[in-house]
């Protein structure tokens, strides 16, 4: 009887431990969007975007981003944001499209990791006409 009620009590800590782990996994949730979706040569553009943490700890985000445009041009960064548990964290930038820019369409795309793994990814276009 003793044997078996340690086996129990081992099964319900292993339980306990794997539930508190998934608890606390990371999690991300992105937002991104570009105002307006097209626009010429000197007319300004909006990106705007958010990372909500959709864990129970804060966490430490890694937000990576790449600019893919026509004729295989690309612009890639990253930030690090600290976002506390349940909350979201947003900033947008405006830039006047210079008209040595390319026409075409522009692919902004953003991951978002922590500890290595991905957690989110999220994509917007804009359109450079003459």
């Amino acid at each position: 009887m003793k044997k078996q009620s340690l086996g129990v009590l081992a099964t319900l800590a292993l339980c306990f431990a794997l539930s508190s782990a998934a608890l606390a996994a990371p999690c991300a949730k992105l937002g991104l969007s570009i105002t307006p979706s097209t626009v010429k040569h000197g007319q300004t553009v909006t990106i705007s975007g958010s990372v909500t943490n959709c864990s129970t700890a804060p966490e430490t985000i890694t937000v990576d981003y790449t600019v893919t445009g026509p004729l295989g041009s690309k612009y890639m960064g990253n930030l690090f944001v600290t976002v506390q548990a349940g909350e979201t964290t947003s900033a947008s930038f405006s830039h006047v499209v210079p008209s040595s820019l390319p026409p075409g369409t522009y692919t902004v795309t953003v991951n978002a990791y922590s500890s290595g793994a991905l957690l989110a990814t999220a994509q917007a276009k804009v359109k450079v006409t003459l």
